[in-house]
């Protein structure tokens, strides 16, 4: 009898959190001055990485949650690269949660 309510309670517990689909919504990669910003390297240039999450209600249980990530690498007026990437989940969200 303890093993059938053991299984049970097994059987009917729901994840809290179940990520239903995955997915890049944006993706963008600029090098603008190159090839001429590879030669010279001397000082390296200044990496600055943003980061931000995003969510928002579909409807339900549903979620959507997005990660927007943009990583720039600039030495004083020269920009060698710029990397911007929005990237999304859909999240289901039990009951009572």
């Amino acid at each position: 009898m303890a093993e059938e309510t053991a299984a049970t309670q097994a059987v009917e517990q729901v994840p809290p959190l179940t990520l239903t689909a995955q997915y890049v919504k944006d993706l963008s990669f600029e090098n603008p001055d190159a090839p001429q910003a590879l030669g010279d390297l001397n000082p390296p240039p200044a990496i600055k990485v943003d980061v931000d999450v995003e969510a928002k209600p579909l409807g339900g249980q549903y979620y959507e949650a997005v990660l927007h990530v943009r990583a720039t690498a600039e030495r004083d007026d020269k920009t060698f690269f710029v990397v911007e990437v929005s990237y999304g989940g859909v999240c289901a969200v039990a009951e009572g949660v």
